[in-house]
């Protein structure tokens, strides 16, 4: 009879156990790769939720845009980089893969023509080394003055760790930008997880960034330091590359929803096809008012619309051509809006938060 007992015991945590998988450093993003991924309003959901065993169901997932995130080679990055990341010396800071950025604003009011973001993965560990970026020809890069580590592997249910890191860069007749904080992560599930893409078994991860970034901007003779919570929730598949769905929450609002996908959709808001004179918005979140910043001034009037999550529109304004708009918010509620301008005939659509 215990002999029997024993077995039936042995056979229940098996079974168990099988339905739980291994994120290890094969299933991360490697160079020269591309994923699809789309972007959503839809926030009728708790990113909390989770548990042994437990099934996400994010199939009604609506996208109002798609993105594509690409890895590149080291070996094709300009050579200052290649000094910086690719340097055989100092194998601590050698990355194996750059994610590339269409849009990162380090530095307020300053374009960036484009940016890299250089990890390494190793057999051990994912890790953030620092950032590569272009501001007005010039290539800088910024390194981690402590590097970031992701993820320790193998990375299973049950798992956490955590560390400090921290980087700056100061330029020259531009501005000065520093960060420095602590990443936590915890293993706090798994299950399997459906989304238009498909159904997976996944790990789920809970990532905890506490950090403060310190702004100076020399044309304005601004400075700022803003303290920063983001909770990062991520569902992780074997042999996905990037997370399947991750879902971005500051100050207790969600301000992202990115998953992948595979197929181009239909979105709700239309994007037009011209040049965009690229502008930043700030501050982030706002409170009773948000600045929309141009490189140069449009030379049509710029037209500014605010939808909240449901789609429906909530401010509707027009202002004349100028480098600096402001944008009187404090009629509305505290939450994540999508706000779009347009000007030239081409619009741009970004996130804003209103605390």
């Amino acid at each position: 009879m215990k002999i029997i007992y024993l077995l039936l015991s042995f056979t229940l945590i098996f079974s168990n156990l099988t339905g739980q998988i291994t994120i290890t450093s094969i299933d991360m993003p490697s160079d020269n790769e591309d994923y699809l991924v789309s972007n959503s309003f839809d926030l009728s959901f708790d990113p909390e939720a989770t548990g042994e065993d437990y099934s996400w169901d994010f199939s009604d997932l609506v996208s109002f845009s798609q993105d594509t995130i690409s890895f590149v080679g080291i070996g094709s990055m300009p050579f200052i980089f290649q000094i910086i990341f690719n340097n055989p010396f100092d194998p601590n800071f050698q990355a194996s893969e750059a994610r590339e950025f269409n849009n990162l604003d380090l530095i307020p009011q300053v374009p960036i023509e484009s940016a890299y973001l250089f990890t390494k993965t190793s057999t051990t560990a994912l890790e953030e080394l620092g950032y590569g970026v272009s501001l007005g020809g010039l290539d800088l890069p910024i390194q981690y003055s402590d590097k970031k580590t992701v993820y320790e592997f193998p990375l299973n249910y049950g798992d956490s760790g955590n560390d400090d890191y921290a980087f700056s860069i100061d330029v020259p007749g531009l501005g000065y930008l520093g960060e420095s904080g602590n990443q936590s992560y915890e293993v706090d599930g798994w299950g399997s997880l459906t989304t238009s893409f498909g159904t997976f078994d996944v790990l789920r991860t809970k990532i905890e960034q506490n950090f403060e970034d310190t702004i100076y901007v020399d044309s304005n003779e601004f400075g700022i330091s803003i303290p920063r919570e983001l909770i990062i929730y991520e569902w992780l598949g074997e042999n996905t590359g990037i997370p399947l769905l991750q879902i971005t929450t500051e100050f207790g609002l969600v301000t992202s929803v990115v998953y992948q996908d595979s197929l181009q959709v239909a979105t709700g808001i239309n994007r037009f096809e011209n040049a965009f004179n690229d502008f930043t918005i700030y501050p982030q979140p706002a409170l009773s008012y948000v600045t929309i910043a141009y490189e140069n001034a449009p030379k049509s009037n710029v037209k500014v619309t605010i939808y909240d999550l449901s789609g429906k529109l909530v401010l509707k304004e027009n202002y004349p051509s100028q480098k600096k708009i402001k944008v009187y918010t404090s009629a509305l509620n505290p939450g994540l809006y999508m706000l779009e301008v347009e000007a030239d005939q081409s619009n741009k659509v970004e996130k804003l938060i209103i605390r």
